[in-house]
Formats: C-alpha cells, structure tokens, sequence
C-alpha cells in the first residue's frame, strides 16, 4: 500500500481518474487494513500515511461523484458506498477531521434514495445487466 501511495500521488495518475475506482480502492483499503490490523502493530509511519491517503480519497470522490443529471448508476452508488466506508472510518479515529461527516451524511441519504432510483419493483436493476445488478446488490450489502 505504502509503494502504491508513493507512485501514484493524487491527481498525477490513471488510478485517479474515475471516482468509483478510487471509491472501491478505498472502501478495499479499509477492509484489508481490519483484517491485518493485529499484524501491523503500531507502525506510526504507516498509519499517518495510510490515514492522509484515505482523507485523499475522500475528497477526491466527494469532489467528483458520478450523478448523472438523468439517471444515476453504479458508479455513483459506488461513490457513496466509498464516502460511507470513509465516513465511518474518520468517524472512528476521532482525529479532529470535520469532511468525513458531510461524507458520511450525505452518502447515507444519497444511499437511501438510490434503492429506490437503482432498483425496479421486482428488485432487479434498473440497468438491466447481469453484472451490474451483482454489483449494485453488493454495494447494498456491504454497506447496509
């Protein structure tokens, strides 16, 4: 993770060029770092890094979500589904840092509306795809 960050900063590569990329990243991110968490003891150096990138993602993903001014899609829900994870994360290591709430609210009531706008009556995906209505019910789940 650490070589990651340090070759792809912010802005200066690919990987930060879709939102929803960045949002699966770091939602991945937070998953990996719970599973492993034990095995990283107290590396200072690591979790600063860790932390400021994640704060990155964050601010990158709230500055560009993916609303489509019609009709939203994955990529949005997968914006808030990342704005949610990071919310919570922020959240729990009280740090003084005020974006996660606004992160956090607003990927919560956005989250809220896009289960109806996502999904048909029947429960199926609006997009009518195979692979999206997979992922859009992931998205729901781990997030719910």
């Amino acid at each position: 993770v650490l070589e990651w960050i340090d070759k792809n900063p912010i802005y200066m590569s690919v990987n930060w060029t879709c939102a929803m990329d960045v949002a699966i990243r770091a939602t991945n991110w937070i998953h990996a770092y719970f599973n492993f968490e034990d095995l990283m003891g107290e590396d200072l150096e690591f979790k600063e890094k860790f932390n400021k990138s994640l704060y990155e993602h964050g601010k990158f993903i709230y500055k560009n979500l993916e609303k489509c001014i019609k009709y939203s899609n994955n990529h949005y829900l997968s914006d808030l589904v990342g704005l949610i994870y990071l919310g919570l994360y922020f959240e729990g290591l009280h740090n003084g840092l005020k974006d996660h709430k606004k992160w956090l609210k607003y990927g919560v009531e956005e989250l809220e509306k896009e289960m109806f706008i996502q999904n048909n009556s029947d429960g199926t995906n609006y997009e009518t795809s195979t692979s999206y209505h997979r992922l859009v019910t992931e998205l729901f789940l781990y997030t719910t």
